[in-house]
């Protein structure tokens, strides 16, 4: 699963901590994640949260009537797990925040094999302060999340071209 790919999600976002899942910067710029034995990356700067999120959240194996899997066992690129010595582990709250853009065809409902999952987030809309560079650079209109959309969390920040089903534009905050 992509970064900017729709999917199932059945649950709330967990603590990596909590899930078992280990983030670490190889270098600067190059992030992996781990789960067992299985290493996940890499993933630059602008993903690794997201990347961190995604597996983190319950999400479909198959029905979403359950049971739900970890996120994490969509992730690619897999490889066995093996640690440098130079990685540094990281909480979440310490990965730089991640943006992700969505395009038109990734806001249509997506459809698991018992329901449809609604297509574009509840957003509340309004100005950003500190991210006004971003909205004079790309003309549109921001806005926060006021639920949980596709992994994001709660109070995501949401940048929309003035139609916002031409693309969006979701940046997730440690």
């Amino acid at each position: 699963m992509r970064p900017n790919e729709r999917w199932i999600w059945l649950g709330d976002t967990r603590l990596a901590a909590d899930v078992g899942v280990d983030i670490f910067r190889a270098y600067p710029g190059c992030w992996f994640i781990s789960y067992g034995d299985e290493a996940f990356g890499p993933f630059d700067d602008r993903s690794i949260l997201r990347a961190a999120r995604m597996a983190c959240t319950p999400c479909i194996d198959g029905c979403e009537l359950g049971p739900s899997q970890l996120g994490v066992r969509g992730l690619s690129p897999r490889r066995p797990f093996r640690r440098e010595r130079s990685w540094q582990a990281l909480a979440e709250t310490d990965l730089p925040p991640s943006v992700t853009a969505y395009d038109h065809d990734a806001l249509e409902p997506i459809k698991g094999c018992c329901t449809t999952f609604d297509a574009m987030p509840d957003v509340a809309w309004g100005n950003q302060s500190g991210w006004q560079t971003y909205l004079d650079d790309e003309p549109g209109r921001g806005g926060l999340l006021r639920s949980a959309w596709n992994a994001h969390p709660v109070g995501s920040l949401v940048f929309a071209s003035k139609m916002p089903s031409e693309w969006l534009v979701v940046v997730d905050l440690p």
